[in-house]
């Protein structure tokens, strides 16, 4: 009598692993409740939809079945960045009202509070590192307002010229004067 038998009979319960031909080399049947997936009850992941809609919302078919991933936001026009800058002067660090700002002057770029506030921090950041004005004695948050105001001033004045090399000793005078 096999050992599974005799557990069935005396408890009732199915053992978890069925005992195949014991030979040499042959690997014991798993239970169908057991964790470990079989080959063909995986789930292929590409083919499924996601229903998470920050996944799989930027990709789109073409004609020829070709999936091309598209940007998930516009890109921030001449327009929407002088109006960020303005709304900038007006409103200061509140994300919200210069989303609605833009929305109010463009009708065709629409801006979230997310793409506000990443452009915000995103050109804060990218200008941050060459601007030194430690001598200065105010408050970080008035700071970074100011050099933001005065960046967007740059780029109107400049044409929306890069500040690199000898141009930052000109942003930097430009910040200290106003």
């Amino acid at each position: 009598m096999a050992m599974d038998d005799i557990v069935r009979r005396t408890s009732g319960i199915e053992p978890k692993v069925t005992s195949a031909k014991m030979n040499h080399g042959v690997v014991p049947k798993t239970h169908p409740t057991s964790r470990s997936r079989k080959r063909g009850n995986q789930v292929d992941r590409k083919a499924t939809p996601s229903t998470d809609p920050g996944k799989g919302a930027d990709k789109e078919k073409d004609k020829e079945g070709v999936v091309a991933k598209s940007r998930g936001w516009e890109p921030w026009s001449r327009q929407s960045i002088k109006e960020f800058y303005n709304a900038l002067k007006q409103f200061g660090k509140d994300f919200d009202a210069i989303q609605k700002h833009i929305v109010q002057k463009s009708k065709t770029d629409r801006k979230n509070y997310d793409q506000v506030r990443n452009f915000y921090y995103n050109t804060w950041g990218k200008i941050s590192p060459r601007i030194d004005l430690s001598d200065i004695d105010a408050p970080k948050e008035a700071k970074e307002l100011f050099i933001l105001i005065n960046y967007g001033e740059w780029q109107q004045r400049t044409n929306y010229l890069k500040i690199h090399g000898k141009l930052v000793t000109n942003f930097t005078e430009l910040v200290r004067k106003g």
